[in-house]
């Protein structure tokens, strides 16, 4: 069975935008069922099945999709390292890209308006935006790194199983 190596980000992007995030659900169901394909044999573990991420985090605030995003981003870091790539992505790559700027964005938020009265409200105020689009593309870049991450897995197991 051949898996799929042309995940595109921009694809991805445009795609998930049209369908209102249904394309983005099927991309990451694949990539979960993909996973499994190749790295299953060794590590003895399944990642769970996407679409039921979702539905359960409909009931659950979401906390199903971080736990299910962290363990398939190490799942893949370690996959990546077992096959010997130099691509740096792991659990870590998710929890940095995710949500990293978020507390720093926040606190200068926070400050600037304690302060708007002051000197520095200006400077804290663009601080605060700088990190907030830092928040804002932090996502996707995680996806970038994931779906290079994916195809150079899918491109490995395509030659060597």
């Amino acid at each position: 069975m051949q898996l799929s190596t042309d995940r595109n980000f921009l694809k991805y992007v445009l795609l998930n935008l049209v369908t209102c995030g249904i394309w983005g659900i099927i991309c990451l169901y694949q990539i979960s069922e993909d996973i499994n394909t190749i790295a299953s044999r060794y590590d003895n573990k399944k990642t769970m099945n996407y679409l039921l991420v979702v539905l359960l985090s409909l009931v659950t605030c979401g906390i199903p999709m971080i736990v299910w995003s962290h363990r398939i981003s190490a799942r893949v870091g370690c996959e990546l390292q077992r096959r010997n790539y130099d691509y740096k992505f792991n659990a870590s790559t998710y929890w940095i890209y995710n949500f990293v700027f978020i507390v720093p964005a926040f606190i200068f938020g926070f400050i600037a308006g304690l302060m708007s009265s002051s000197e520095a409200y200006s400077v804290l105020v663009a601080i605060s935006y700088i990190l907030s689009l830092l928040v804002s593309l932090g996502p996707y870049i995680y996806f970038y790194k994931l779906f290079k991450a994916m195809n150079l897995l899918s491109e490995s197991y395509n030659v060597y199983g």
